[in-house]
Protein backbone atom coordinates (compact mmCIF):
# COMPACT_ATOMS: atom_id res chain seq x y z
CA UNK A 1 0.00 0.00 0.00
CA UNK A 2 1.32 3.42 -0.95
CA UNK A 3 0.95 6.71 0.86
CA UNK A 4 -1.87 7.71 -1.48
CA UNK A 5 -3.93 4.72 -0.27
CA UNK A 6 -3.55 5.86 3.34
CA UNK A 7 -4.64 9.43 2.61
CA UNK A 8 -7.77 8.83 0.55
CA UNK A 9 -10.76 6.55 0.97
CA UNK A 10 -11.16 4.84 -2.42
CA UNK A 11 -14.89 4.17 -2.40
CA UNK A 12 -15.64 2.63 -5.81
CA UNK A 13 -18.59 0.83 -7.38
CA UNK A 14 -17.82 -1.21 -10.51
CA UNK A 15 -20.46 -2.05 -13.11
CA UNK A 16 -20.33 -3.25 -16.72
CA UNK A 17 -22.11 -1.80 -19.74
CA UNK A 18 -21.72 -3.09 -23.30
CA UNK A 19 -18.64 -5.03 -22.25
CA UNK A 20 -16.93 -1.98 -20.71
CA UNK A 21 -16.11 -1.59 -17.03
CA UNK A 22 -17.48 1.56 -15.41
CA UNK A 23 -16.16 2.84 -12.07
CA UNK A 24 -18.30 5.17 -9.96
CA UNK A 25 -16.11 6.70 -7.28
CA UNK A 26 -16.18 9.04 -4.33
CA UNK A 27 -12.80 9.69 -2.72
CA UNK A 28 -12.57 11.31 0.71
CA UNK A 29 -9.52 12.73 2.46
CA UNK A 30 -8.35 11.19 5.73
CA UNK A 31 -7.71 13.71 8.51
CA UNK A 32 -6.17 12.18 11.60
CA UNK A 33 -8.75 9.70 12.84
CA UNK A 34 -11.66 10.25 10.45
CA UNK A 35 -12.62 10.56 6.78
CA UNK A 36 -13.55 14.12 5.84
CA UNK A 37 -13.91 16.37 2.81
CA UNK A 38 -15.05 14.62 -0.34
CA UNK A 39 -12.25 15.35 -2.82
CA UNK A 40 -13.46 13.68 -6.02
CA UNK A 41 -16.74 12.27 -7.32
CA UNK A 42 -16.40 10.72 -10.75
CA UNK A 43 -17.62 8.14 -13.19
CA UNK A 44 -14.86 6.60 -15.30
CA UNK A 45 -14.86 4.28 -18.27
CA UNK A 46 -12.01 1.91 -17.46
CA UNK A 47 -9.71 1.20 -20.43
CA UNK A 48 -9.53 -2.34 -21.76
CA UNK A 49 -6.24 -4.20 -21.70
CA UNK A 50 -4.97 -2.25 -24.74
CA UNK A 51 -6.19 1.17 -23.59
CA UNK A 52 -4.03 3.59 -21.69
CA UNK A 53 -6.40 6.35 -20.58
CA UNK A 54 -9.53 6.46 -18.50
CA UNK A 55 -12.46 8.53 -19.75
CA UNK A 56 -13.34 10.45 -16.59
CA UNK A 57 -16.52 12.44 -15.97
CA UNK A 58 -16.85 14.44 -12.74
CA UNK A 59 -20.16 15.05 -10.95
CA UNK A 60 -21.35 17.24 -8.09
CA UNK A 61 -23.23 16.48 -4.90
CA UNK A 62 -26.79 16.11 -6.24
CA UNK A 63 -28.70 13.20 -7.69
CA UNK A 64 -29.42 15.21 -10.84
CA UNK A 65 -25.69 15.80 -11.38
CA UNK A 66 -24.95 12.08 -10.95
CA UNK A 67 -27.73 11.15 -13.38
CA UNK A 68 -26.49 13.68 -15.94
CA UNK A 69 -22.97 12.31 -15.59
CA UNK A 70 -24.17 8.73 -16.09
CA UNK A 71 -26.13 9.81 -19.17
CA UNK A 72 -22.94 11.36 -20.63
CA UNK A 73 -21.03 8.14 -20.00
CA UNK A 74 -23.81 6.11 -21.62
CA UNK A 75 -23.84 8.49 -24.61
CA UNK A 76 -20.08 7.97 -24.97
CA UNK A 77 -20.55 4.20 -24.99
CA UNK A 78 -23.75 4.31 -27.08
CA UNK A 79 -23.70 7.35 -29.37
CA UNK A 80 -27.33 6.71 -30.37
CA UNK A 81 -28.54 6.68 -26.73
CA UNK A 82 -28.44 10.48 -26.43
CA UNK A 83 -30.55 10.88 -29.57
CA UNK A 84 -33.11 8.46 -28.09
CA UNK A 85 -33.16 10.48 -24.86
CA UNK A 86 -33.70 13.74 -26.79
CA UNK A 87 -36.57 12.11 -28.68
CA UNK A 88 -38.22 11.04 -25.39
CA UNK A 89 -37.87 14.61 -24.06
CA UNK A 90 -39.56 15.97 -27.19
CA UNK A 91 -42.41 13.45 -26.87
CA UNK A 92 -42.90 14.37 -23.21
CA UNK A 93 -42.93 18.10 -24.02
CA UNK A 94 -45.55 17.51 -26.73
CA UNK A 95 -47.67 15.48 -24.28
CA UNK A 96 -47.48 18.25 -21.65
CA UNK A 97 -48.47 20.90 -24.24
CA UNK A 98 -51.58 18.91 -25.20
CA UNK A 99 -52.65 18.28 -21.59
Amino acid sequence: MGAFDNELDMNNIHVKHNGKEISIAQHKKYDGDKWVDTRVQEVAIVPDEYGTEYSIHLFGATLDELIECLQKVKAELEPDALADLDELDKMFDLFVERS
